[in-house]
């Protein structure tokens, strides 16, 4: 898989990354994932397969919350703005 995301550290040390790209790279993991057939597999093996797929779901989720609170902002301030 190809990663499309950006990631970068500033020269104040900080990470700075590209958020919807990295969503996008987390769904086509999740759909790789989910195609794979665990009936075959042993117990474990397939138990780690769910375990990573929760986990990609919650870091995706995550940084979903995280676009929606941006937007949310972005609409008070639009909104604050055409009151005066």
């Amino acid at each position: 898989m190809k990663q499309t995301y950006q990631i970068e550290k500033g020269p104040d040390g900080i990470v700075w990354l590209t958020v919807q790209p990295l969503m996008a790279d987390l769904k086509e993991a999740m759909e790789q994932m989910l195609k794979i057939d665990t009936a075959n597999l042993p117990v474990e093996q397939s138990l780690e397969i769910d375990m990573r797929i929760a986990a990609l779901r919650h870091v995706y989720t995550f940084l979903g919350s995280l676009l929606t609170e941006q937007t949310m902002k972005e609409m008070r301030e639009n909104h604050a703005a055409t009151k005066h």
